[in-house]
C-alpha cells in the first residue's frame, strides 16, 4: 500500500469511529479491505463487527469477525444461506 493510500485509509477510519455511537454494538463495512476499521472498531469495544469486500483471495477471520469476499448484498445472502 502508498503513503498516500494509507494515509486516505486512516483519515477515512477516524471520520468513520468520529460518528459512531458509543452504543453501537454491531457494525458492517462494505469494501473493508483487509479489515482496517473492523479491527479499530473492535479495539473500542464493539462486539461484532463484519465486512466484505470484492478484491479479496478468501474470507478472513479477525477476533470474531467475518470478512467476507465478494459484493454487498450477494455476499450476505450466500453467506445467511450457508448457515441454514
Amino acid at each position: 500500500m502508498k503513503y498516500i493510500d494509507r494515509s486516505l485509509q486512516r483519515w477515512r477510519t477516524n471520520v468513520a469511529l468520529g460518528v459512531m455511537s458509543n452504543s453501537a454494538h454491531k457494525a458492517f463495512d462494505i469494501g473493508c479491505g483487509y479489515g482496517y476499521l473492523l479491527r479499530m472498531v473492535l479495539a473500542r469495544g464493539l462486539q461484532c463487527a463484519d465486512g466484505c469486500d470484492p478484491r479479496l483471495y478468501e474470507v478472513e477471520k479477525i477476533n470474531s469477525s467475518n470478512v467476507l469476499q465478494g459484493f454487498f448484498p450477494a455476499v450476505i445472502i450466500k453467506s445467511e444461506q450457508k448457515n441454514l
